[in-house]
């Protein structure tokens, strides 16, 4: 069985995708035309910030919901009194997404002036140090917050931001003192 694939942009910027069997997208293409209103409500966002939804099939029929993020333009190249973000990244060396995470959002808070860091800023991060994507960003903010609390739900809608202890954790704990890493 072929996939079909269908991309629907509203006049408000905002762009949906439905990918599965022809019927799935059939049935559910008229609602997203007909009624973009019951479609997964967010707060309203730039045109250049754009949330795809995509369904796809798994095992048992069971539909799944992966929502992505469209990268956030943001200056990561730094300024005369600020490093590049690689520089700060090769200078801090964070072994695990939870660290890069935080790391990426006291980046963004501290020397690009953006205190709540959007998943689409996150997204940019990782383009820019060529490090693979997490699957799902949104979900690892919140194992961050729930297991480290390095970052906390930031004060606009989607966001994240940095936290005391996110803060420590970089400007003292990181690079680690492990002996046992080369």
């Amino acid at each position: 069985m072929g996939d079909t694939r269908v991309k629907i942009t509203y006049s408000n910027g905002t762009t949906f995708e439905l990918e599965g069997t022809e019927s799935f997208v059939e049935k559910h293409l008229e609602s997203l035309k007909l009624n973009p209103n019951s479609l997964p409500q967010e707060p309203a966002r730039s045109s250049t910030k754009q949330k795809q939804l995509v369904k796809s099939s798994s095992k048992g029929s069971k539909e799944k919901k992966k929502i992505s993020f469209s990268p956030i333009p943001v200056n990561l190249k730094g300024s005369n009194n600020q490093p590049t973000l690689k520089k700060f990244f090769e200078e801090k060396k964070p072994r695990e997404n939870q660290e890069i995470i935080t790391l990426f959002a006291y980046y963004l808070n501290k020397y690009c002036n953006i205190p709540n860091m959007e998943f689409g800023h996150a997204v940019s991060c990782y383009i820019e140090m060529n490090l693979r994507k997490p699957t799902n960003i949104q979900s690892l903010c919140q194992n961050v917050r729930n297991r480290k609390a390095y970052l906390e739900i930031g004060t606009e809608p989607y966001t994240y931001k940095i936290t005391i202890q996110g803060e420590n954790l970089i400007e003292h704990d990181l690079p680690s003192k492990d002996k046992s890493k080369k």
